[in-house]
């Protein structure tokens, strides 16, 4: 039993001295785990917005491009005060078609329309075309639909549409995207646009 007693007085706790150098130790190795995590997070969160603000503003390039470089007529849109989203854009264009008749050469044009608007930060394409009509027709008889033949959401978090005409239907546009989060990220890009001649369709 002597034995025994000797054996467990003899066993020593940490001391106070030994208690607070681990405790050091281990929040170091907390700290710099936590900040190792941290950098990984933040830089992941920055790649991701940063790739998703390029596409959104790339996405607004690739669609104003294609209709403007069919165009034979671009303004800026005069707000519609109906409606709480900001119109931007206005491009039309014309599309021939001529056929034979009994014997006779008969040349008709169809009328389209783009309206770019924003809403919320929210980019929004409306699209009308008119019915095939006389090629004689005056602009101020065109008839289009009153709500648009469609609409197509285009991209989201837009926070700058800025148009430049440059004579010629040529334009010079400046898009900007910022994508809200932990760290915002954002990207803006400069497209130079031109017009192509009118599109004649032959119908047998």
């Amino acid at each position: 039993m002597n034995t025994v007693f000797t054996v467990l007085k003899k066993q020593k706790g940490f001391t106070l001295i030994e208690l607070i150098i681990a405790g050091a130790i281990g929040a170091l190795v907390i700290a710099t785990l936590t900040g190792v995590i941290w950098q990984l997070f933040s830089s992941s969160s920055s790649s991701s917005g940063n790739m998703k603000a390029i596409h959104q503003v790339q996405n607004v390039g690739l669609w104003v491009s294609q209709d403007v470089q069919q165009i034979n007529k671009i303004t800026s849109a005069e707000d519609d005060p109906n409606t709480d989203d900001e119109e931007l854009l206005v491009v039309e264009w014309t599309k021939y078609q001529g056929e034979n008749v009994d014997d006779v050469f008969v040349i008709e044009k169809q009328q389209h329309r783009v309206l770019y608007r924003i809403g919320d930060d929210k980019l929004y394409r409306d699209y009308y075309v008119t019915e095939w009509m006389d090629i004689e027709t005056e602009e101020s008889e065109y008839v289009f639909p009153v709500s648009p033949n469609s609409t197509t959401f285009i991209a989201n978090y837009i926070t700058e549409f800025a148009l430049k005409f440059r004579g010629n239907n040529d334009l010079e546009l400046t898009v900007s995207a910022e994508i809200p989060g932990f760290r915002p990220q954002s990207a803006t890009r400069i497209f130079e646009m031109e017009s192509r001649p009118t599109t004649f369709y032959w119908v047998q």
